[in-house]
């Protein structure tokens, strides 16, 4: 988050840092599965996961949090974006992928409304007018919890996980 407030800080576009960060992840990645020999195993009936992951997990909320960070303080974004784990939750819920506790939906709406109390009240934010940009905020760990939903049930299973990795980069 601090990284994305410099990259604003100078003017650097959402896009232009998404780019940035997507190019680097894939050459890394690709770089890596190419000396060890994992290149072989991508496989073009995976491009849809790809895709799914590459704008649920990168794309979207990437570009979301590049654009907050530029209005929003770095702490405020960082517990903004930790709502991602509880939303994990709820979806894994509605999806019937974890049974009800008790404990953890209390934990969760607690930590909800830890979040609505740092972005709520007119007090809480640098500026009243930065509540639209919180609320952008909140696309990015929207779609951290989709994507971890989306791996839970569309990964494919005989997919090596690196090469899922560059696909998705």
């Amino acid at each position: 988050f601090s990284l994305a407030k410099i990259g604003a800080a100078g003017n650097v576009h959402p896009f232009a840092m998404l780019l940035w960060q997507g190019l680097g992840a894939f050459v890394v990645i690709g770089g890596v599965c190419l000396l060890r020999g994992r290149l072989r195993r991508v496989r073009r009936a995976h491009l849809g996961y790809y895709l799914g992951c590459g704008l649920s997990g990168i794309a979207v909320p990437s570009v979301a949090m590049f654009w907050a960070a530029s209005y929003l303080p770095a702490g405020v974004m960082a517990i903004l974006v930790s709502l991602n784990v509880m939303g994990t939750y709820g979806l894994a819920l509605a999806f019937r992928i974890e049974r009800f506790n008790g404990w953890r939906v209390t934990g969760i709406a607690l930590g909800f409304i830890a979040a609505l109390l740092i972005i709520g009240p007119p007090q809480s934010l640098p500026s009243p007018g930065l509540m639209g940009w919180a609320l952008l905020a909140l696309v990015t760990p929207a779609c951290y919890a989709v994507n971890n939903i989306f791996v839970a049930r569309y990964r494919p299973p005989d997919a090596d996980s690196l090469v899922l990795a560059l696909g998705m980069a």
